[in-house]
Order: structure tokens, then C-alpha cells, then sequence
């Protein structure tokens, strides 16, 4: 969605083509989506246009490269990205001459795989090895069995590449209820995602953080407290727990709101902290594999 006009897409495909390859076209998807397609089909690289949790203006790409689709290290990018200017300088020097074989236009196919990448994606992320959800879940003969039966979720799309897809996977996780906030249309990373949240502990119910700046316009903050304080009773009896999921606007970066019905605030959790509970939980299921 921040690429509206297809500059930037369009012209990593005219480059995949002249070099004589197959570009798959993968349409709008989460950045995760990208290394999962190229072990799916076994490609050779994959290339992401975006730039995370920037402005919609600010684009760039990410690059991937095979068997095993990991990303570029940094000292890789800065020599791509001195091949690139070298070439663009012989370009510059002879602007008419050929940069090889395989330059001319069309060279390569392009083939679409949007729906089959979108479906794999959200099919991924609800696979229970994945999920690392308990035994249960939305096919859970007793509600008691699914462990999202009493979670109420706001998912913050930042107007990216994971609006309606990571809503479509907490219905399917058996979510008992999930409010979607700057979902399909809205501005990319503008008045929700990840930014306004960064090195942020704490928002109260006035929706001010510890240093005392305004929040109520970022749409997540705000959902999350709408819901939670309008069932508060029930948030503080147990009955119930109410969070959020907020991404950036490419889907490869989330920050988690978790209300407090005591103090009546979100505790905000990045990545690395969810990451550290998740290490926890794994450990007290499964104390002979995971150790120390």
C-alpha cells in the first residue's frame, strides 16, 4: 500500500526480467510472507519493497537471498549497494551501450502468485508449531479448551501489508473477539503502528505516557481502552483480558498492549520482551527440551 503507483515494484520486476529471470509477484503481503515464498518455490532470492515503519513517501527494498531466504548483513547491503552505483556510473558514462545479456525488456517471465502467498501466510502463522498455542483452539469441543476464548484483541494494521490478513488469523486461532484499527485504505504508519510506541513502558487511561505526551490519536492506544474500560468488571474479576497487537506497516515488526485492570493502563511490551515470555512458556511446557 505505500507503493500505490507501482514505481518502485515496477522497476524490481523490469530488473528481475532484463536479468533474464522469473519474477513472482507476490502482491501486497507482509514482509515474513517473502522468505516463506522463496522456500515454498525454492527460489534463488526475493525482493520486498518497502521501508518498515516510515512515512508512506520513504520507500526502499529488502533483499533476501537463498536456500534459506535469510536477509542481507549489513556489510552485504553496503556492497550491493556499491555494485549498484558503480553501474549506474558506467551507465552514465555510456548511456548508450548494453550491460550484458539478457538487458532487453521482457527477458523474463513474471508470474503471479498473490492469492496462493496471502493463503500460505496465514495458514503459517496458524499452524500450532508455529502458533505455539496450547492443545485446543478455536476446534476445541469446550470453550475451555481454547486459550483465546476470554481474549478481547484490537489489531493495529498501520494501514500496511497486514490489514485484514492478521485479523483473519486471530478468527482463526479462536480469538473470542478482534477489533481491526487502521485496516485496508487508511494512511501507512499514520496515526497507529509501532513509532509513536517506541521506548514506551506505559500509557494510562487518560492516554499519556510517563512522560506526560498525548497518544489518544494513535488508533490502538485508543481501541484498547475503549474495549477494556468498558469491561472492566470482568477484566478485574479474570472473566476476560484485553490486549493489542500493534504492527508496522510491512508486518514483520509488532509491539503488544496488554491492559491492566488495576491501574487502569497498557503495559507495552516490544519485541524482545515478548520474545523473553515466549522463551518462558515454551520452558515451563516443555522442561526436558528447553534448558538452562
Amino acid at each position: 500500500p505505500r507503493d500505490r503507483k507501482g514505481v518502485f515494484t515496477g522497476a524490481v520486476m523490469r530488473g528481475v526480467r532484463r536479468a533474464g529471470r522469473k519474477a513472482v509477484v507476490l502482491g501486497t503481503v507482509p514482509t515474513p510472507a517473502v522468505p516463506l515464498a522463496m522456500i515454498q518455490r525454492g527460489a534463488k532470492a526475493g525482493i520486498m519493497a518497502t521501508a518498515s515503519h516510515n512515512p508512506e513517501g520513504q520507500n526502499g527494498v529488502k533483499a533476501f537471498v537463498g536456500p534459506l531466504a535469510t536477509k542481507l548483513y549489513p556489510v552485504d547491503e553496503e556492497r550491493l549497494t556499491r555494485r549498484v552505483y558503480e553501474r549506474a556510473g558506467r551507465r552514465a558514462e555510456n548511456p548508450g551501450g548494453s550491460e550484458g545479456e539478457g538487458e532487453g525488456e521482457g527477458a523474463g517471465e513474471v508470474l503471479p502468485w498473490e492469492a496462493e502467498a496471502r493463503r500460505a501466510f496465514v495458514e503459517n502463522s496458524c499452524d500450532p508449531y508455529n502458533a505455539w498455542t496450547p492443545a485446543g483452539g478455536p476446534e476445541a469441543s469446550k470453550p475451555s479448551e481454547n486459550p483465546f476464548s476470554d481474549l478481547l484483541l484490537v489489531v493495529d494494521a498501520a494501514g500496511g501489508s497486514l490489514a485484514g490478513m492478521a485479523r483473519d488469523v486471530f478468527d482463526r486461532l479462536g480469538v473470542r473477539r478482534v477489533v481491526e484499527v487502521n485496516g485496508a485504505g487508511s494512511p501507512v504508519n499514520r496515526g497507529g503502528g509501532v513509532v509513536e510506541l517506541e521506548q514506551v513502558d506505559w500509557v494510562d487511561e487518560r492516554c499519556g505516557d510517563e512522560s506526560g505526551k498525548d497518544l489518544s490519536g494513535h488508533a490502538g492506544v485508543a481501541a484498547l481502552l475503549e474495549m477494556a474500560l468498558g469491561r472492566q468488571a470482568d477484566l478485574a474479576a479474570g472473566r476476560l483480558w484485553a490486549a493489542a497487537a500493534v504492527f508496522d506497516g510491512d508486518g514483520d515488526r509488532c509491539i503488544l498492549l496488554v491492559y491492566d485492570p488495576f491501574h487502569k493502563g497498557l503495559a507495552i511490551l516490544d519485541g524482545d520482551r515478548v520474545g523473553l515470555h515466549l522463551a518462558r512458556f515454551l520452558a515451563e511446557r516443555n522442561p526436558g527440551v528447553y534448558q538452562g
